[in-house]
């Protein structure tokens, strides 16, 4: 559950840091989360290592993250209903799928004036993070 509220948090930061160059700075509650680069992958020695694991470098920009998991009260103002199993103003979303969470940070900057920063394909199997036509740098 962690995790998912954790992806959530990423995705609206993310939405944010796409915003940034070009737009204002975001709503209060959140803070900077500065960029690094970083190897990704597993080393060709390593064993069970995978085809698709190859290390390469990876670099983030630094973005924008919203301090504390979205509340029921906020994902129900954005989207008119509560997926929860659990029913409180200031308790945590959960039993959200990451899908919904992408469409929950899209409905969000639509409100808040912004350009959604991610694209739906497919039907919603995949996910791209626009960053050019939001102005990332």
């Amino acid at each position: 559950m962690k995790r998912l509220l954790s992806s959530i948090l990423m995705a609206i930061g993310m939405v944010t840091m796409a915003q940034a160059a070009t737009y204002s700075a975001p709503r209060t509650g959140f803070v900077l989360i500065g960029g690094a680069s970083f190897t990704m992958g597993s080393p060709g020695s390593e064993d069970w290592r995978s085809n698709d694991e190859t290390q390469h470098r990876v670099t983030l920009a630094p973005f924008y993250m919203a301090a504390y998991e979205v509340t029921q009260k906020e994902w129900r103002d954005v989207t008119g209903k509560n997926p929860g199993n659990f029913s409180g103003d200031t308790l945590p979303v959960e039993s959200v799928t990451w899908l919904e969470a992408i469409e929950f940070c899209n409905a969000l900057s639509r409100r808040d004036g912004r350009t959604p920063a991610y694209t739906l394909a497919d039907g919603g199997k995949t996910v791209s993070w626009d960053r050019t036509a939001n102005g990332y740098r």
